[in-house]
């Protein structure tokens, strides 16, 4: 009878394990203790078990020796998995020139990455890549064939290239094979008399499966199962041994294999009694053909649910922040308990966000997978000095890497560059050409001296890679790393090792994994600066930095799904309970299809949803669970995991009972959520009053544009703010450009074009129009996106603006475009911006003022779209030539795919009349006590003010009546 033990759901995989193996080490003497060999499925399941046996002094006398599973048998020299990556990432680029079309170059390091661990798949599963060439590429598509033809290059080429690269040293599949099949030999030539123990593998990988099987044959062996569902009758587990999407898949299948059935498999320690919850989530998870089997089970189930689901919450969120917070204060509130917690999920962004919530208790939680290197200062700090060397390194992206800590962060300096920097920010917010090298040169009159001195500073430091951008082609890593690691420390100013960019853990950590990635640079051929950039933040992101053990909270942990296996704790928290995120669907394969992978005998991918089904069921068993999901993920409602849905399909089957139950599990999510947003509810507070501040008399500012005119009559406040107050709101650097910035640039093409076919039509004019367009859109700092959005918008239209513009050609000649002028009225400068005036040859003046939205109705032009009629008041008494005594045409053209136009009202063209009405909006605003209400007329006002959050706007709403206040007095 093979010696087989088992764990049932539910238990501390390591506490529980250590307990038995304290109770059989007791029973042996010392010398023989120290021969017993164990062997683990993780470091961390090592390391919790070595920690139970020494606490409290449960175990006193020598340890077995510990390993992992991958160190049974003699060390193989491994191929380091960088340099190996790097090597067929050679490959590929070869692949990829020869067959373009089957994924772009900048896809090399990723294909490499996939290709390896295919690699290693195939060689743990006795295959290699000459069986793949040996299948039949007619059968699959062009894509497949290809990959298969690929396989056939690479099983010729990579045994001579790794041979000559890495000498003696094998792939990771490839040794892990050959150690176990070394041990197996071993003990079957002599089999050991100490003890020989597997403890924690379900032998999901054919090399480890293989482990299991001869350990378990050995007199003096082994195997110590995880987490085994001892509710499943043995034709339910030879159902499950088909079915590898089940969490009891890989141990069914051991057992098969081994002739054993769960009966006969021995606890590893006594008294350890299954809780109804066990039954209930195993026939949740049954098989997907079997699950008509429910109604059978469906009374039994009834009458335990209320004890199933006693310790069970469900958390449902609305959206994945509310879910962090709601997460944080359930542990949070263990920790109040005394209680140990464990929050459980894939999702590492989740774990990020409930690790920063727990931070305003000060719990700093035990997270097993620490915090990947190219988040922490290090490495984000090395990731925008590598943008530097990119030509796409914006005015934005500097003013980040020079506020970053950092920068300079030995100088005594540092202050006032950081008060340069926050200057420099607002002194180029306007400025539309965002390139590092235009944003620079366009400062030509600097504040003060010493600012002068800081940006000629800059200048020697970014000019030579300004310099380099049109010339950086492909070369070799070594060079990309020389010079990303120098202009690093110099911007730093790290001297020493212990000092600058490189002080503190993190530092030490992250000059590390650059050094790993220096040796390996040999192994890598020239590569872009672009590739450069994705290979350090794929290899900074490979690497992690564990908290400080003494920072740690220990009754506060964060668990990978894998741990669940081995770790328990008095409320666990299942998160992140979302397809796609838990499961984690099978990634594409861009190498084999499902076909071929089944021809070579390589396990299906629906196998990596079975591991982590059992994850699922390993962790749900605890004695006290809260499973959490966000039903919202951004704007899109996400899907409950595949496991969630089957468990409260079925307990909401139960009759009143389950539906009872069911409730009462929402229940207790929806108080957690209510009590958690407690956290961040505002103050209670009065609202603020909708605005009417009243100005002193002769507060009407000097100079007025006809476009504020519409903003005085809609929303006086807005002019208050920019006019009277002086404030100016200043864009962000980097900020997407908007619809007003479309139809600036709009208006700068169409002032380039009216000048440049002043004299002459154009043969080609669509050509030229496009030309110009494309230059302004670039020197508006629009993004490739909506450069291509625009020109879409514009090619819609360029018939009819051609045809327009030719007809304004043909008509007359061209008077000027973006003309200025200005008049006096009321004793105020009314100031108006032509877009576009045309002399008639009987002297008249044409109008036009092009919109890219809609054109205002004639009914809107009368009430308060004034811009126009305005327009024509300052032609006519000569604002921008002569003065006239008629007016040709005036009007508006809209640019947009209606192409529509709006002639002003010949009754608003009583242009004394106009001046007379303009006079007393001037009178109205300039007397004592005039009120300037915000959005006294918010109809049609299409875009959100500046001054908006200045006037407390939402907290009071358009119909509330305004509050009128005194101010400017003394």
């Amino acid at each position: 009878m093979a010696n087989v033990f088992y764990l049932p759901l539910g238990a501390s995989f390591a506490e529980v394990f250590a307990t038995g193996l304290a109770q059989r080490l007791g029973a042996q003497p010392q010398s023989e203790r120290a021969q017993m060999q164990v062997f683990f499925n993780t470091t961390r399941t090592q390391r919790r078990v070595m920690a139970h046996l020494l606490e409290d002094h449960r175990y006193s006398g020598f340890l077995p020796r510990f390993s992992r599973v991958d160190e049974a048998g003699p060390e193989e020299r491994l191929i380091p998995a960088l340099a190996r990556r790097l090597v067929l990432a050679r490959l590929v680029r070869a692949l990829l020139e020869g067959a373009p079309t089957l994924a772009p170059q900048s896809a090399a390091f990723d294909l490499a990455e996939s290709l390896a661990a295919l690699l290693d798949e195939m060689l743990e599963a006795g295959c290699a890549p000459s069986d793949i060439a040996a299948l039949e590429p007619a059968e699959f598509a062009e894509h497949w064939q290809k990959g298969a033809l690929f396989f056939a290059v690479l099983a010729e080429e990579w045994p001579a290239l790794k041979s000559a690269q890495f000498e003696s040293a094998v792939d990771p599949g490839e040794a892990l094979c050959r150690r176990v099949e070394a041990a197996i030999a071993q003990w079957q030539q002599s089999p050991p008399q100490a003890p020989v123990i597997v403890a924690g593998s379900t032998g999901s990988r054919p090399p480890t499966h293989m482990l299991l099987r001869a350990v378990a044959a050995l007199p003096n062996g082994a195997v110590v199962l995880p987490g085994v569902d001892v509710s499943l009758s043995e034709q339910e587990r030879d159902e499950c041994a088909e079915a590898p999407e089940h969490p009891q898949h890989g141990i069914s299948r051991f057992l098969q294999a081994v002739g054993m059935t769960a009966a006969e498999c021995v606890p590893w320690v006594d008294g350890l009694a299954a809780h109804p919850r066990q039954t209930l989530v195993s026939n949740a998870l049954r098989p997907a053909p079997v699950t008509d089997q429910w109604r059978a089970a469906a009374p039994a189930l009834s009458r335990d649910i209320a004890e199933a689901t006693q310790a069970l919450t469900l958390l449902e969120t609305t959206s994945p922040l509310q879910e962090a917070d709601a997460v944080a204060f359930a542990m949070r509130k263990a920790v109040a308990e005394e209680k140990t917690v464990a929050l459980v999920t894939p999702d590492r962004s989740l774990a990020r966000q409930v690790g920063t919530a727990l931070t305003r208790w000060g719990i700093t939680p035990d997270d097993s997978a620490g915090q990947p290197l190219h988040l922490t200062a290090p490495g984000v700090f090395l990731r925008l000095v590598a943008g530097v060397f990119s030509p796409a390194f914006t005015i934005a992206r500097l003013v980040a890497l020079l506020r970053h800590p950092l920068c300079l962060v030995q100088s005594e300096d540092r202050p006032s560059h950081l008060l340069k920097v926050e200057e420099l920010e607002i002194l180029l917010a306007e400025t539309p050409a965002l390139a590092l090298r235009e944003g620079l040169a366009s400062i030509d009159d600097p504040p003060t001296e010493d600012w002068a001195d800081w940006i000629a500073w800059l200048q020697s430091l970014f000019g030579p890679k300004l310099a380099g951008f049109p010339t950086y082609q492909p070369r070799p890593l070594a060079k990309h790393l020389a010079e990303h690691l120098s202009f690093a420390e110099r911007l730093s100013g790290a001297g020493g090792e212990a000092e600058g960019l490189w002080a503190k853990t993190d530092g030490a950590e992250t000059r590390k994994a650059m050094t790993v990635l220096s040796e390996a640079a040999g192994y890598s051929g020239d590569i872009t600066h672009a590739e450069y950039q994705r290979l350090l933040d794929a290899h900074l992101a490979s690497q992690t930095l564990r908290a400080e053990s003494f920072q740690a909270d220990p009754r506060v942990r964060i668990f990978g799904t894998l741990e669940a296996r081995s770790e328990a704790a008095d409320v666990m928290i299942l998160a992140g309970l979302n397809d796609g995120v838990w499961p984690k669907l099978p990634a594409p394969d861009p190498w084999l299809n499902l076909k071929m992978r089944a021809q070579l005998g390589l396990a299906s991918p629906e196998r990596q949803v079975g591991l982590s089904a059992h994850d699922f069921q390993s962790a749900i068993a605890a004695r006290e669970v809260i499973l959490s999901r966000a039903v919202h993920d951004g704007s899109a409602p996400s899907v409950a995991s595949r496991w969630l849905t089957r468990l409260l399909n079925l307990i909401g089957g139960l009759g009143d009972a389950g539906g009872q139950a069911l409730e009462e599990m929402r229940r207790k999510g929806q108080e957690l959520t209510a009590q958690a947003s407690l956290l961040d509810a505002p103050i209670p507070s009065d609202p603020a009053p909708r605005p009417a501040p009243a100005t002193p008399q002769g507060s009407f500012p000097k100079q007025i544009f006809v476009t504020q005119v519409e903003t005085l009559i809609r929303d006086p406040y807005a002019v208050y703010a920019r006019q009277v107050l002086g404030l100016k709101a200043l864009k962000k650097l980097g900020e997407e450009r908007d619809a007003r910035d479309r139809g600036t640039a709009f208006h700068q093409m169409l002032e380039a074009f009216a000048r440049q076919t002043q004299e002459v039509w154009p043969p080609q004019p669509e050509a030229l129009l496009h030309t110009l367009a494309q230059e302004a859109f670039t020197a508006s700092g629009a993004t490739p996106t909506q450069t291509a959005l625009w020109t879409a918008r514009l090619s819609s239209i360029t018939q009819k603006l051609v045809a327009h513009l030719k007809a304004r050609y043909d008509r007359g000649r061209l008077q000027g475009a973006e003309l200025k002028g200005i008049i006096a009225v009321a004793g105020v400068q009314l100031g108006a911006y032509a877009d576009r005036i045309d002399r008639r040859a009987d002297g008249r003046l044409d109008l036009i003022d092009y919109k890219t939205g809609k054109p205002p109705s004639a009914k809107q032009i009368t009430s308060f779209a004034k811009q126009m009629p305005l327009t024509g008041l300052i032609a006519m008494r000569g604002g921008f030539t002569e003065q006239l005594e008629e007016i040709g045409a005036i009007g508006l053209q809209g640019l947009n795919t209606d192409f529509d136009s709006q002639p002003v009202p010949p009754e608003l063209q009583d242009w004394d009349a106009l001046a007379t009405e303009f006079a007393t909006l001037v009178a109205y605003f300039n007397a004592d006590a005039a009120a300037w209400p915000a959005r006294l007329r918010p109809q049609m006002i299409t875009f959100a003010s500046d001054y908006d959050h200045l006037s407390r706007r939402g907290e009071w709403d358009d119909g509330a009546a305004p509050y009128v206040e005194r101010v400017g007095d003394g």
